[in-house]
């Protein structure tokens, strides 16, 4: 199993640890929301957590699944999540693209086919 010293040793360029680089992006996180503030009317947002999650959650998805070659347990595994976390937030974001039903998958390597 691969534990948080062996990821920071294995993701980690040859300057930055892993550590490092999340430091890096919740200071990207938060330099964008001190823009997002400063440019924002006098209304409040609404509903701004759910924004901010899925704004990071298609991105990180998208990259991961590409990383690990589209493999759901893998992925999930990365991420923490439970293989059902994972396809209902594949559903959400993408549809079908990267979850479907092995039922629709022979429907359309027949129609391929005819």
């Amino acid at each position: 199993m691969l534990t948080l010293a062996d990821a920071e040793g294995k993701i980690a360029g040859p300057t930055l640890g892993f550590r490092d680089n999340t430091e890096q992006l919740s200071k990207t996180v938060a330099q964008t929301l001190q823009e997002y503030f400063d440019a924002a009317t006098q209304e409040d947002p609404v509903d701004l957590y759910r924004a901010i999650i899925s704004k990071a959650e298609v991105p990180l998805l998208e990259m991961v699944m590409e990383r690990y070659r589209y493999n759901q347990s893998q992925v999930a595994h990365v991420l923490g999540l439970s293989r059902g976390t994972l396809r209902s937030k594949l559903r959400h974001y993408f549809d079908d693209k990267y979850v479907g039903t092995r039922a629709k998958k022979k429907v359309e390597q027949h129609e391929d086919v005819a």
